[in-house]
C-alpha cells in the first residue's frame, strides 16, 4: 500500500442505493457482493478516497454507539483530512446525507448526527484519515505509543479534552483523546 490510512466503511440502508449514488456524485463503486457480515461495496469518492458502503444481513445494525465511544480503547472521533472540503461536503451530503456545520479551525466542518463523531478540514496536499481513540490516561498512553516504536506530541489541551497527535511504527496517524 502506498501509505498509511484509515479505511471507512459506511452503514446505509441499502447498499444497491448507496453505490447509485456514489456513482451518479462522481465516484465509482464495484458491484455489491453479500458475505457472510452483510451485503457490500468497495467504492471510489470523485477525489480518489477509496471506501466501502455496508448494511448488515438482517438489516438491523443493533444499537446506536456512543458518539466519543464509552471507555479506553473506544473509537472516539474521526477526522478526514482532504484535499477540497467542498467538493467532499458535495460529495457525501449526496451519496450519506450528511450535514454540516463551521468547524473551530479554516475550512473544518462537524459532520451532523454521524457516529462516531465526524469532522473534515480541506487543504491537504492528501487525503489521510485519522481515528481518534479514546483513552483514560493520556500521559500513560504517549508513554506506551513512544515505548512501542511510535510517535506523540506532548498532551495538550483544547476546549473538547485533552488530545495527543501520534503515529504509529509503521506510518498510520492517529489521536488519542
Amino acid at each position: 500500500q502506498e501509505r498509511s490510512t484509515l479505511f471507512l466503511c459506511f452503514l446505509v440502508d441499502d447498499v444497491d442505493e448507496a453505490v447509485d449514488r456514489v456513482r451518479d456524485a462522481g465516484g465509482s463503486a464495484e458491484p455489491p457482493v453479500d458475505a457472510p457480515y452483510g451485503r457490500v461495496a468497495d467504492c471510489v469518492d470523485d477525489q480518489g478516497v477509496a471506501f466501502a458502503v455496508f448494511t448488515p444481513p438482517d438489516g438491523d445494525p443493533g444499537p446506536r454507539p456512543a458518539a466519543n465511544g464509552e471507555r479506553a480503547g473506544d473509537l472516539a472521533y474521526v477526522t478526514l483530512e482532504v484535499r477540497d472540503a467542498a467538493r467532499t461536503r458535495v460529495f457525501y451530503g449526496d451519496v450519506l446525507g450528511w450535514r454540516f456545520t463551521p468547524g473551530r479551525v479554516a475550512d473544518g466542518w462537524g459532520v451532523e448526527d454521524v457516529r462516531p463523531m465526524t469532522g473534515l478540514h480541506g487543504g491537504h496536499e492528501r487525503a489521510t484519515t485519522v481515528p481518534m481513540y479514546r483513552v483514560d490516561d493520556i500521559g500513560a498512553a504517549v508513554d506506551l505509543v513512544r515505548r512501542l516504536g511510535g510517535t506523540a506530541t506532548d498532551p495538550e489541551r483544547h476546549p473538547y479534552g485533552v488530545t495527543s497527535d501520534c503515529t504509529d511504527d509503521q506510518g498510520t496517524r492517529f489521536y488519542l483523546g
